[in-house]
């Protein structure tokens, strides 16, 4: 039986490690972005990474989350977010004016997207990165780490039409748990669902949620 809490456990310790380097090496990565950077674009205030999060489904399902509307000219108002490209529109920094920004690098195989305070201070925050995973051209896993819990969703496509999103959220040593119970049974350490996506050219226009395993409808959501 795949070991889930492992692999949890895993990405909780690897987003420590990553998080150090992006510190140790930010003078450079700051460097690169400065050097590369050929296009920008716009969006309304949003949350994380904003309309460049991979995410299918957050926006969906997680209430009070804010993906943002892209804007076809640089706003006026002090709340927006602007998104740094590089030639070839692969993106290289989020800044929410005003507030965080997120330094995208690669690393260990993966794509990660980390916050600072960009300032002359460079203020860190040394707790959670987003790491981001492509198989075949395709997303592959989506996780969102913190220090001691973590957000995972990971998806197969099944055909143009049809995907599968596996949702996870995992907390490292929670009381009470058992990390012999898998995931999404009482006791266990994690929630578990099982999430059905009608997709027209790579949109969701309709999401099933269940329970995993009990396989029991929790929410629906259609465009």
């Amino acid at each position: 039986m795949q070991n889930y809490y492992q692999e949890f456990d895993a990405l909780i310790t690897e987003n420590k490690a990553t998080l150090k380097y992006f510190e140790n090496n930010f003078s450079a990565i700051k460097k690169q972005v400065e050097t590369c950077k050929t296009h920008e674009i716009y969006s309304t205030k949003a949350d994380g990474l904003g309309i460049l999060s991979p995410s299918l489904i957050t926006d969906k399902i997680c209430k009070g989350y804010r993906k943002g509307k892209r804007l076809k000219n640089k706003p006026m108002a002090k709340d927006y977010c602007i998104y740094e490209l590089d030639s070839n529109h692969k993106p290289l920094r989020i800044c929410h004016v005003g507030d965080v920004s997120f330094y995208f690098i690669a690393h260990n195989n993966a794509t990660f997207a980390l916050p600072c305070m960009d300032d002359e201070g460079y203020n860190f925050y040394p707790t959670y990165s987003h790491k981001i995973e492509y198989k075949n051209d395709k997303l592959y896993k989506y996780s969102k780490i913190d220090s001691n819990s973590l957000w995972q969703e990971v998806y197969e496509f099944k055909n143009e039409n049809v995907a599968v999103c596996y949702q996870y959220y995992y907390v490292q040593n929670l009381a009470g748990s058992n990390q012999a119970i898998p995931p999404g049974e009482k006791g266990s350490p994690a929630k578990a669902f099982r999430l059905e996506l009608s997709l027209d050219r790579d949109k969701v226009t309709k999401i099933l949620m269940y329970e995993f395993p009990c396989n029991k409808l929790v929410y629906t959501w259609e465009k």
